[in-house]
């Protein structure tokens, strides 16, 4: 990693620019949208039932699912 420092650096400097802002961490908070939507969710069924999870879901995004009896 040493040998190729500067590549990185110049790499980490173009996609700085090319975001337009001004330092390395700015750049990596940005990379994720604020409303993302999780693809799965695993839900440890021995600390929470399946109404619970869709239930606290249903109060950050719109949650859509396939009849409960399905997952059961």
């Amino acid at each position: 990693m040493v040998r190729h420092k500067t590549g990185l650096h110049a790499a980490c400097e173009g996609l700085i620019i090319e975001a337009g802002v001004s330092d390395l961490k700015q750049l990596l908070t940005n990379t994720q949208p604020e409303d993302s939507l999780p693809k799965c969710v695993r839900t440890n069924t021995l600390k929470s039932d399946l109404t619970t999870v869709k239930k606290a879901f249903d109060a950050k995004y719109k949650f859509q699912c396939m009849d409960l009896q399905d997952f059961r």
